[in-house]
């Protein structure tokens, strides 16, 4: 319970905003300009915004008590494509430590 609060409130005031970033980046190049490369890359990061929502908002139900215990592990791992709490936050360090090459 306690990772996912953790989680949630990573995703919204770190990651998310980064991913953001990233996507303005992009979005201030002229879609006329842009290359296919800078197209792909900001499709990516918008699946990435998409699924670090999705992520936000199974972590806070979990993290407030909003869903029944029995259904943490289900929904956690229906979200996150199987993984439990602690991969995922492995996994954001990850991310927060590759930044650069976002």
């Amino acid at each position: 319970m306690e990772s996912c609060r953790g989680g949630a409130k990573d995703l919204e005031t770190k990651f998310i905003p980064l991913v953001e970033h990233h996507m303005r980046k992009i979005q201030s190049v002229p879609e006329a300009k842009r290359t296919a490369r800078q197209v792909q890359r900001l499709r990516e990061l918008e699946q990435t915004k998409q699924h670090f929502e999705e992520c936000m908002g199974c972590f806070k139900d979990i993290g407030q008590g909003s869903i029944p215990p029995y259904e943490w592990q289900k929904r956690f791992q229906m979200v996150t494509g199987g993984k439990d709490p602690v991969a995922v936050m492995r996994r954001l360090q990850k991310i927060t430590e590759n930044a650069s090459d976002l």
